[in-house]
């Protein structure tokens, strides 16, 4: 059986959005036919992983050397560990990781195997984890290389979004956005309904991508009649309070006057995130439109769709192609503490027979867009295509 690697700089097999969407390359891929293997670089460890019921075999490889220089270095061992694979047909490099595998790339033909780039993030300078600065410089321009200059020698790429389509517009460029398995027993369909009070959840990582503070300052100034009829509930990845506060300026004085209205819950397992998407009637999701967010799509966008919860969001990225206004969601016509009332007012509208034909509608989408089946012909017809010259 040929062999599909993914080298990947995240900490899969550990559950998140990032290794999420490995995991779901890992099963497309396998679909096809292809023995699936994922390598982990840029950790700070040696470990081995073998997910005998998803049939995956995983190695980290510790970063060889330390400080800001550690990430223009090739990692030796890693590259070695790839040229001795049998089988070898294809090797999906993440793009952050490209110009560290330069000579990976340039000896690809001579070890008998394919190399294609694949991009589901954009950085922003100044956000990379709250690293040291020199440390932060020296990753964020490693992956600015990769980004603009490496990428030119890899003709084929797997992209998350239209707009990184365009922005490679010169490749051969495979749209997948971040699916789902629609027949894992967490998609379970289940029987919907909607409550008087309406839930709305907000699962992330608030002041990277998302703005959190709107929708906490917009429900806080409601009036009483109509923030009694909302339960939001937050649930922040990688989030103090300090960072809160720092976010949201107001943050202690809304969750002391809003008790029983807005929730912080702190951070959970993805399968608990699940379960909450499942139990709400929309899931929020607001970013500002600039470049940096429109490369990007959202893993929520699929797996709220595919709880059967309807979004609550603007226009960013493809969002806009997906949801629309009324049928699967309630979108934000702007980025303003305004056009989040706006949206609010517009929920609050809602009869119950709408939302729930919403909730029906939400599910349906997911069923045509984000499960990975829907892609398997697609990704087979091109990987077998021969790079664009």
């Amino acid at each position: 059986m040929e062999e599909i690697l993914i080298v990947a700089n995240n900490r899969f097999p550990l559950s998140y959005a990032a290794t999420t969407r490995v995991y779901m390359l890992c099963r497309l891929f396998q679909s096809l036919g292809y023995e699936t293997t994922v390598f982990i670089t840029n950790v700070n460890e040696n470990k081995r992983f073998h997910l005998k019921e998803e049939n995956i075999y995983c190695r980290w490889f510790a970063d060889e050397g330390k400080g800001p220089a550690r990430f223009f270095r090739e990692n030796k061992r890693m590259i070695k560990a790839v040229q001795k694979r049998k089988n070898l047909r294809y090797v999906i490099l993440y793009q952050e990781i490209l110009f560290q595998t330069a000579s990976l790339i340039r000896t690809a033909s001579e070890y008998g195997f394919e190399v294609i780039a694949y991009f589901d993030e954009w950085y922003e300078w100044g956000k990379l984890y709250g690293r040291n600065f020199l440390s932060e410089y020296a990753e964020m321009a490693c992956i600015r290389i990769s980004e603009y200059f490496t990428a030119r020698k890899i003709r084929k790429k797997i992209v998350i979004s239209r707009g990184l389509k365009r922005f490679y517009k010169r490749d051969d460029c495979l749209l997948l956005p971040a699916f789902v398995d629609l027949r894992e027993g967490i998609w379970e369909k289940e029987t919907f309904s909607c409550d008087d009070r309406i839930r709305i959840l907000y699962a992330g990582w608030p002041g990277n991508r998302d703005n959190l503070r709107l929708l906490a300052e917009a429900v806080d100034e409601l009036p009483a009649e109509k923030k009694n009829r909302f339960l939001v509930r937050i649930f922040a990845y990688k989030t103090t309070e300090e960072d809160l506060r720092a976010h949201i300026p107001d943050f202690d004085r809304i969750r002391r006057e809003n008790r029983g209205i807005v929730e912080f819950c702190g951070e959970a397992e993805r399968e608990q995130i699940i379960r909450e998407t499942k139990s709400a009637d929309f899931s929020y999701l607001l970013r500002e439109d600039k470049w940096t967010n429109n490369a990007v799509f959202s893993t929520k966008v699929g797996e709220s769709l595919a709880s059967g919860t309807p979004m609550f969001a603007n226009c960013t990225s493809d969002i806009g192609y997906y949801i629309k206004d009324g049928f699967n969601g309630v979108l934000i016509d702007s980025m303003s503490k305004e056009a989040v009332k706006r949206g609010l007012d517009k929920i609050l509208g809602l009869s119950k027979e709408k939302r729930m034909r919403m909730r029906k509608n939400a599910y349906a989408t997911a069923e045509k867009f984000f499960d990975y089946r829907k892609y398997a012909e697609q990704t087979k017809k091109f990987l077998e295509r021969k790079p664009v010259q």
